[in-house]
């Protein structure tokens, strides 16, 4: 089956969050933010009028124009992948994340996530299988702690890249997405506790554009090694 085929499989997985203009200045920044990635970045909308009906309308007043990789914690230094390994454990398939970047092994390999389910094309063919993280081990042990993904691997490329959960989506391409549950507060606390009277609502500042930058983004992933071979492309 294909968890059978999964199983042993690894993969690089890295995070794409926005760029804060600082260092777009400085051209640190990775690439572009395509125009139908941008709505996974952190954007600011605000209410230009309410009409008769009660709709608002709004307009855009903040958008990341550039991404860069996000290495573990947003720190230079940090990891700059996360591997991961897909084992086939009692009829499930199981994610493991190994330490601080490092593959799993036999000492370190953390329970991350899982296989979810399958999907054919119209031919019979495995098309894709979805997968679940949740990077929630010791936040000092592996990297991206807190991060939460969900996505499909695309089987037929055999790059294995992970898009988003519809069909539609699937179809187009589209970078699966993470969602940052734990570094956000920690940069709201770091600025809070510098100055209790700090403007969070300030878009201009430095301190918040880190925070927002590092709630959402986009994810690189790729197969390397292991497992069985799928018919792809």
């Amino acid at each position: 089956g294909v968890l059978a085929d999964l199983d042993g499989s690894r993969y690089f997985m890295s995070l794409k969050r926005g760029c804060l203009p600082a260092a777009a200045d400085s051209n640190e920044c990775d690439a572009l933010i395509q125009p139908d990635d941008a709505q996974y970045y952190p954007q600011r909308f605000e209410t230009i009028d309410v009409d008769d009906d009660g709709n608002n309308n709004v307009e855009l007043t903040f958008s990341f124009e550039s991404e860069v990789l996000r290495r573990d914690g947003d720190d230079p230094a940090g990891a700059a992948d996360t591997c991961l390994e897909i084992r086939h454990e009692a009829g499930n398939g199981i994610l493991y994340a190994g330490l601080d970047g490092q593959c799993p092994n036999g000492m370190t390999a953390y329970a991350v996530g899982f296989v979810a389910r399958t999907t054919f094309d119209e031919d019979g063919d495995e098309e894709s299988v979805g997968i679940v993280l949740y990077l929630a081990a010791d936040a000092d042990d592996h990297s991206q702690f807190g991060t939460q993904v969900e996505g499909r691997i695309a089987l037929q490329d055999c790059t294995r890249p992970l898009y988003r959960l519809s069909d539609e989506n699937f179809e187009d391409g589209i970078r699966a997405s993470w969602v940052d549950n734990y570094l956000p507060i920690q940069i709201q606390a770091e600025l809070f506790d510098a100055d209790p009277d700090h403007d969070f609502g300030d878009i201009t500042d430095p301190g918040n554009l880190r925070l927002i930058s590092n709630v959402q983004g986009l994810v690189d992933f790729e197969y390397f090694d292991g497992g069985e071979a799928f018919t792809c492309e």
